[in-house]
């Protein structure tokens, strides 16, 4: 057990790494590139494994196992190709914890999977257990929908969250195919870890070849360009120590183990990577992806952790968070009136009918005890004084605990029909066997006369329905969610301590074990326990050391000592529930929310910036600087940090954003300076945020002009005749282009996420070009490394790009859209035969903006934003160190405002 557990363990640690490692590597490499790279060297090393392991290699060719092991390992790889693909896909194109969260939720599939592929493994979920794991999977479906729609959180491209969720499909989908691979392959070789290695390897071979063939499909090539020695070393740590290692001990243990249980500790994988993401890259964590990620691993410590425990405390606690999550989706009424005075009538019913209930489910338990007590003192009462006597009393006595705590009702008249038996077999005084059977009868017709049909549908009605009018009429405030908190804890733990009883679940009853021990105390015999009680270990009242018997599967009986378990996980999982509630109450979704809201927006409520908590955990500082995935960007938000801290004294964080994202931030008070924009590029923003009445964002008094447009190398152009935009609707200029083979020519548009790049498609569709021409997106770091390889080899290629940017001082390029590149401040007319998106992107302005709200909040800030001045000398000059010479931009920063003070200290220094 110790291994196994040590071999998942190591499994989470490779997996809770696979974010951190996807961070590292950057704008390198793309999705498709690391899985390829991953794949390849996860191959490889599966083939010196079975060279090295050459003798169980052999043994497989041609056994009779090994064909339907193929095709289970090949179905496998199928699903796992889903894993790896749509994880690093979300990874790139969403937010990284929100992808990470709802990739980890592959248990949850793992379940549902192996109930329909592989039942002999793992036990029935109940149907409670099924309702935990939807509330699971719902918390990440939270996460999900907050990326969707209009106006969605947290950056990056809205739909690539979907592929988070495919990624946990194939996850889960994967494990029943390989743990009955691994059997197929672990009988011909003799051992269960060889075949996990057997099985796992074959199914990367297979989910490489069908990530490659389903690239080659859509048309997606890999791009190697901006590979180096660090991301080859990256790779490999994925392909060897995830591809390989995680899932080899992972299925292994799996395997070995055979119980669901073992997969409560991947849950912890996503809560690892998120304190890594945020602590090594600042990764933002908004409130719904905490909340998300503390409502699945409580649903799922519940469902794994405590599945032999449903006590009426603890599902109390499942049932108050649940409330928790539907009262954050419901509005409470805003006026008084007949309806809510009714709403606290039919309230108070609840009180009245528990009450009858309660006293009802009292006087019934009471004389349970007592008539068991009775029938107990009946049975001693027929020992002859032999040994053999009174281990017939003993064997009646069990029989006695095993009637009562049948799980099943229709198991109980069958029990009872042997008992029944057992005691007319009985020798010794007839009237002494009459009473007993007239006890017994007694206390049997007691034990199975519990609440009615009707009385158990009040207890349900009322008591949920009292909970639902309170969520109604509740105060929208922290205290009002809190009071609801408690009353919910109070109604359902009333009910499901009659439901305990209604069950007469023993787990509902664990302190009065000493009470079913009363017969054989008295014989002196060793306690009996129901087997599951038994072997969980959940006991109260009985001294450690006790010697118990209980009944394995098979009906033996089997004797053991009391070792009671000193766990920890009852802490954690009180502590996690709490930290649930706590959340809920904390997130602001019922504040200032319509009626008419669509899903999303339940989930994602628009609050005032005074009152925002999108983010719930991120970095204190007195200033927060966007910073976005172009050099030179990240060069002005350092320097605009750095001055402000050095001048007013103040502490600056940046903090990533993109184009998309960034206004909306601002005005939710998440973000106070844009160090660098593109004016033109962005009009919605600029007429929703900046050039209105009320205005979210003010620029700098001073931009620089930017120039912008399609390029290609000045050789290329002279020797394919290429003057003008027009020149690449001719057929034979497209085809000189293509490197693929498909006939049409590549022109990259620009990185994901920019402004820039949906005008160049814009631009493709509008002109007709995109008959001829495919346009290809990609991060500007494996352009460029592109871009170097294709001029050393003097190959074509045609592409956005912008100035200042330092390509241009180190290759000689071109513009072909006939632009004015010579007066790039002209407002000129643009030229009739230029696309109009291009036209918008000719020649901008380029600005610092900053939150309007400092001019109130912090004048001596916007004073110093509003004068800052940056050329396109100096952008050019940041833009060579940090792309060339691989100077970091904080560096080159710290560099340009020490040789530039005199300049820096006429910023805000004015009137």
């Amino acid at each position: 057990m110790p291994l196994i557990v040590a071999a998942a363990v190591m499994a989470v640690g490779f997996w809770s790494l696979k974010p951190v490692f996807i961070t590292l590597v950057g704008d390198r490499a793309g999705p498709g590139e690391v899985f390829v790279a991953a794949g390849v060297m996860s191959v490889l090393a599966s083939l010196l494994g079975a060279l090295v392991m050459g003798r169980s290699t052999s043994a497989l060719i041609g056994a009779a196992g090994t064909g339907r092991g193929l095709l289970l390992s090949a179905v496998a790889g199928l699903f796992l190709g889903m894993w790896y693909y749509g994880f690093y896909r979300a990874l790139y194109g969403a937010p990284k914890v929100d992808a990470t969260v709802i990739a980890f939720t592959w248990p949850l599939f793992a379940i549902l999977a192996m109930r329909i592929f592989a039942p002999e493994y793992g036990r029935r979920l109940r149907p409670s257990e099924y309702a935990l794991v939807l509330v699971a999977f719902l918390g990440a479906a939270s996460i999900g929908v907050s990326n969707l729609g209009p106006g969605a959180t947290g950056g990056g491209d809205r739909g690539e969250i979907l592929f988070a969720f495919l990624a946990a499909m194939g996850s889960g989908f994967y494990l029943p195919f390989a743990v009955k691979a691994i059997a197929c392959f672990g009988d011909v070789v003799g051992s269960r870890i060889r075949g996990t290695f057997y099985t796992i390897s074959i199914a990367n071979v297979v989910s490489l070849a069908v990530v490659l063939a389903a690239m080659q499909v859509f048309d997606q090539p890999l791009r190697f360009y901006a590979f180096d020695t660090q991301v080859l070393i990256i790779c490999g740590m994925i392909g060897i120590g995830t591809y390989l290692v995680a899932e080899i001990t992972w299925t292994w243990a799996f395997a070995e183990y055979q119980s669901m249980t073992l997969s409560t500790l991947p849950y912890f994988s996503p809560a690892v990577s998120v304190v890594l993401l945020y602590l090594l890259f600042g990764e933002p964590v908004t409130a719904i992806a905490a909340l998300g990620l503390v409502l699945v691993l409580f649903s799922n410590l519940t469902l794994h952790g405590r599945f032999l425990s449903n006590s009426a405390p603890v599902m109390a606690l499942v049932g108050t968070v649940y409330v928790a999550l539907a009262s954050q989706l419901v509005r409470p009424l805003d006026s008084p009136g007949v309806l809510v005075e009714t709403m606290h009538a039919i309230a108070a019913l609840f009180a009245i009918q528990a009450g009858f209930i309660l006293a009802r489910v009292a006087g019934r338990r009471s004389e349970e005890l007592d008539a068991r007590s009775a029938l107990v003192r009946a049975v001693l009462t027929l020992r002859d004084g032999s040994g053999v006597g009174d281990t017939r009393v003993e064997a009646l006595l069990r029989q006695l605990v095993d009637t009562e705590f049948a799980e099943g009702a229709q198991d109980k008249p069958a029990l009872a029909a042997g008992m029944r038996h057992q005691l007319g077999e009985m020798p010794g005084d007839r009237d002494d066997q009459r009473a007993a059977l007239a006890a017994f009868d007694r206390w049997f017709t007691i034990n199975r006369d519990r609440l009615s049909v009707g009385e158990k549908a009040a207890l349900w009605i009322t008591g949920l329905g009292a909970i639902l009018f309170l969520m109604l009429i509740r105060a929208d405030t922290a205290y009002g969610l809190i009071g609801l908190y408690v009353f919910a804890a109070g109604c359902l733990l009333v009910i499901f301590t009659i439901n305990d009883y209604q069950q007469n679940n023993f787990n509902g009853f664990g302190n009065q074990l000493l009470r079913l021990q009363q017969g054989f105390a008295e014989l002196g015999r060793c306690f009996y326990m129901p087997a599951p009680l038994a072997r969980n270990r959940e006991f109260a009242n009985l001294p450690q050391g006790t010697p118990i018997t209980y009944r394995d599967d098979d009906g033996t009986l089997v004797e053991t000592v009391l070792q009671r378990r000193r766990s920890r996980f009852p802490a954690i999982y009180w502590s996690t529930g709490a930290l649930v509630i706590a959340a809920l109450i904390y997130l602001p979704l019922s504040t200032q929310q319509q009626q008419s809201a669509p899903l999303s927006n339940l989930l994602r409520p628009q609050v005032s910036t005074s009152e925002s908590s999108a983010v719930l955990i991120a970095p204190q500082a007195d200033v927060t600087v966007a910073r976005f995935d172009w050099a030179a960007s990240r060069v002005a938000a350092q320097v605009v940090a750095l001055v402000i801290e050095q001048r007013l004294d103040l502490t600056a964080v940046l903090r990533d954003s993109t184009v998309g994202d960034v206004f909306a931030q601002m005005d939710a008070g998440q973000i106070d300076v844009h160090p660098d924009l593109w004016t033109d590029n962005q009009p919605q923003n600029m007429a929703r945020y900046v050039e209105t009445a009320a205005p979210v964002a003010t620029l700098n008094a001073r931009g620089y002009a930017g120039v912008q447009g399609v390029y290609m190398p000045r050789a290329t152009a002279g020797r394919l005749g290429v003057d003008a935009l027009a020149a690449l609707t001719r057929p034979e200029v497209a085809r000189a282009f293509d490197t693929d083979g498909d006939g049409l020519g590549e022109i990259w548009l620009g990185a994901r996420g920019w402004e820039s790049t949906a005008l160049m498609q814009q631009m493709l569709s509008e002109t007709g070009l995109d008959r001829l021409w495919e346009g290809e997106v990609y991060s500007e770091r494996v352009f460029r490394a592109k871009l170097d390889r294709f001029m050393a080899q003097d190959r074509p290629l045609v592409f956005y790009s912008y100035e200042p940017n330092d390509l241009h001082t180190v290759h000689d390029l071109v513009e072909i859209t006939g632009l004015d590149t010579a007066r790039p401040d002209a407002a000129a007319a643009c030229p009739p035969d230029l696309p109009g998106p291009l036209c918008a992107l000719r020649s901008t302005r380029v600005h610092v903006a900053y939150a309007e709200a400092l001019q109130t909040d912090r004048p001596r800030l916007a004073a110093l934003l509003r004068d800052v001045v940056f050329t396109r000398k100096d952008v050019s000059g940041w833009l060579a160190r940090t792309t060339r010479r691989d100077v970091p931009p904080g560096q080159v920063a710290a560099d340009w405002v020490a040789a530039n003070a005199d300049r820096i200290a006429a910023w805000g220094s004015g009137p």
